[in-house]
């Protein structure tokens, strides 16, 4: 009886090697766009949310007949989630609201709360205009607010 000698089959380690390096170049081109899409997607969540504020603002005007807070600033989420009958409690987010002209006019507020590079603020008024600043200074990934 004779044996039938077959070649070793499986991959060398230079083949593994190469492998390896094509995968790694891949994920250090991926990781960046991933993390600046889920910051956009934190975006969304601001913006959505200070729409939010603006719909119940617009509702404690027409109860009360003015703007919440009637003076001064608001940053006890649980009081705004109060007042304007919201739920702002699974947030990446910190808000704000600040009285203009007494109740006649209001500016929301929502300060991402996460990476310092990647912090920036969100505003808008009664009128609904809104604007994105950045408040790492220097330190900022490109382009923190998107356009």
């Amino acid at each position: 009886m004779t044996r039938k000698i077959t070649p070793n089959e499986g991959f060398t380690i230079i083949e593994l090697m190469v492998v390896m390096i094509i995968v790694g170049v891949l994920v250090s081109l991926a990781i960046p766009g991933f993390f600046r899409t889920k910051e956009r997607a934190f975006d969304k969540e601001a913006r959505i949310t200070l729409d939010l504020i603006v719909a119940g603002e617009k509702m404690y005007r027409a109860r009360i007949s003015s703007y919440y807070p009637s003076s001064g600033n608001v940053s006890n989420e649980s009081d705004i989630e109060n007042n304007l009958q919201l739920d702002l409690s699974f947030s990446d987010w910190s808000y704000r609201i600040d009285s203009v002209s007494s109740g006649v006019n209001f500016n929301a507020t929502a300060a991402r709360n996460g990476p310092p590079d990647w912090s920036r603020q969100w505003l808008i008024n009664a009128s609904g205009v809104s604007s994105c600043a950045s408040t790492c200074g220097t330190s900022c990934v490109p382009n923190v607010c998107p356009s």
